[in-house]
């Protein structure tokens, strides 16, 4: 993933500020979900992703 895709990703979704950005996911059939930090999940959809070098979120 590059910047240019990752900010694309960002723009797609209709977020402006990178700030507002809590997750940024490439999914199994290779499109992106972003995953904004406004609201606060009951449970999150993050449960199964695996960040690269640390544990499961």
């Amino acid at each position: 993933m590059t910047q240019d895709e990752l900010q694309a990703a960002v723009r797609a979704s209709g977020l402006i500020d990178m700030s507002e950005v809590q997750a940024v996911v490439l999914e199994t059939d290779g499109s992106f979900s972003v995953m904004s930090n406004a609201t606060t999940p009951k449970q999150s959809s993050l449960e199964d992703v695996m960040v690269p070098g640390s544990q499961q979120i």
